[in-house]
């Protein structure tokens, strides 16, 4: 994708999603949502869906991505927020 950092491991399931993240998730809970970030098209502002969305709790952040209908990927601190995007052209 062209994201520095980013490497999704995707599971499928709530199950599988509440055994690799269920316990960090939880240490969110009454935390604050301080900012967040998404990828956007420069033309037009639009959201490009198929990248991650990072929310920073406090300085804590997670970075959620989706793929097809139901692998979800939830990713910890890796992706740097600052840092120019090269998105590939198809």
């Amino acid at each position: 994708m062209g994201i520095s950092g980013f490497e999704p491991s995707f599971l499928v399931g709530v199950d599988a999603v509440r055994q690799a993240h269920g316990l960090r998730l939880a240490g969110l809970i009454g935390k604050r949502l301080t900012r967040f970030a998404l990828v956007r098209f420069a033309e037009d502002g639009d959201w490009l869906a198929d990248c991650p969305v990072v929310l920073d709790f406090d300085g804590v952040r997670v970075e959620i991505c989706h793929w097809k209908f139901d692998e979800l990927s939830i990713g910890w601190d890796t992706i740097d927020t600052a840092a120019s995007i090269a998105l590939g052209v198809v």
